[in-house]
């Protein structure tokens, strides 16, 4: 808030025990788990804004701002608005509403009732009535919603109109500033803040996975991030199916590959340090170095399922 200029979206990311930390002990477990939810909380505790119950909504919701700014701009767009379809465990967000000029800000949800909000967006998509009775139903429902006297100073339902027609390509309008100079050069902000946590074998959920919005591209075909990095464990199956060489193998016989950047080698310097690194506690439980590529030794046995052993075997 203090860098409107510079930052205007922060996302976290709770961590998500993949890899090597899938063989680590219940006990650790327990201890570093981190959700969304504690995530929630923690921005309360720590720097004392926000309800957790509140002004927290699954990322998801998102996707009712785009549909209504799709209808609003009609099919004739060169270019529909962003969806974002996940499951509504996939992630959490807030929005804050921020003056430059007077460093005066609140959670949106404070002044607006973002419940009914949502409800009034299904209701008028559903109803679908034409662009200039679905702009009316649209400002009806912000002055509904709107609560002045818990707004922050100075921020009327006018300027909240406005931000959600800057903010959906001019959809009530018929306006929009391209030059993105111009549209930051307005008093008032939304500061976006956010969180997506992927998930963890003991808690995967196949239809989180369904409707997955960050698919990685394989030689195997499309696999959601969580089926890939989490889960089943679809990248240790993926690369071994390709593999040409182990990480070992390849430095016994190419050597550690040089860094390349703006058009030439790089060299890096050689020095000695005495930083010593104290694992908390190793997956793998014999205080060796698990399978990292650090030092290329191969996965483990233990992370080894039957379809990777299938997988090697074809």
């Amino acid at each position: 808030m203090e860098n409107p200029d510079k930052i205007s979206a922060i996302c976290f990311q709770p961590v998500s025990f993949t890899g090597r930390d899938e063989d680590i002990s219940d006990e650790r477990r327990m201890r570093q788990r981190y959700t969304l939810s504690h995530l929630a909380h923690d921005v309360k505790n720590s720097m004392g804004f926000t309800e957790p119950l509140r002004d927290w909504f699954p990322l998801s919701c998102l996707s009712s701002f785009s549909a209504i700014a799709d209808m609003l701009r009609g099919p004739e767009v060169n270019f529909g608005g962003l969806n974002c379809s996940c499951h509504p465990n996939c992630g959490i967000a807030t929005i804050l509403m921020v003056n430059k000029r007077t460093g005066a800000w609140a959670p949106i949800s404070e002044f607006f009732n973002m419940d009914q909000f949502f409800k009034d967006i299904h209701t008028i998509t559903d109803t679908s009535r034409g662009r200039t009775l679905t702009a009316a139903q649209v400002a009806m429902s912000f002055a509904r919603n709107y609560i002045p006297e818990k707004a922050p100073p100075g921020f009327s339902i006018r300027e909240m109109i406005r931000q959600f027609d800057m903010h959906s390509g001019g959809a009530i309008t018929g306006e929009f500033v391209e030059d993105r100079r111009e549209r930051k050069k307005n008093e008032w902000f939304p500061l976006w803040v956010g969180g997506m946590w992927f998930q963890d074998l003991w808690v995967y959920d196949f239809r989180r996975t369904e409707m997955c919005v960050i698919p990685y591209g394989t030689q195997e075909g499309e696999i959601s991030f969580c089926a890939y990095n989490t889960g089943v464990g679809w990248r240790q199956i993926i690369e071994n199916m390709h593999m040409t060489a182990t990480t070992a193998e390849w430095f016994k016989t190419r050597g550690r590959h040089k860094i390349y950047a703006g058009g030439h080698d790089v060299d890096m310097p050689e020095f000695k340090h005495t930083l010593k690194v104290i694992q908390d506690e190793p997956a793998n439980g014999n205080g060796k170095n698990g399978h990292g590529c650090a030092t290329g030794g191969g996965a483990s046995s233990s992370v080894l399922s039957p379809l990777h052993t299938m997988t090697n075997k074809k």
